[in-house]
């Protein structure tokens, strides 16, 4: 729970060392991937979720990702 209605989900999160509250820098380790379920390999879904109203609301998170990268240069 990020506060003001923003949450992020990880699912298929094998294990984490984080507690609520911990702030983590750009690149930082959250967590090991793991493998559950009918999941043929280990991967993670990462979900970024906001409150509207009474409801969460699953978000693409790429947008706000590519902004944080700020601007890419042109390749050829």
């Amino acid at each position: 729970d990020h506060g003001q209605g923003w949450q992020t989900l990880y699912a298929h999160l094998l294990s984490t060392d984080l507690q609520l509250g911990d702030r983590l820098e750009q690149g930082a380790v959250l967590g090991r991937v793991g493998q559950s379920g009918r999941a043929s390999t280990a991967h993670l879904h990462v979900e970024l979720r906001r409150r509207l109203g009474d409801r969460m609301v699953a978000l693409d998170p790429t947008p706000l990702l590519e902004q944080a990268q700020g601007p890419r240069k042109a390749s050829l």
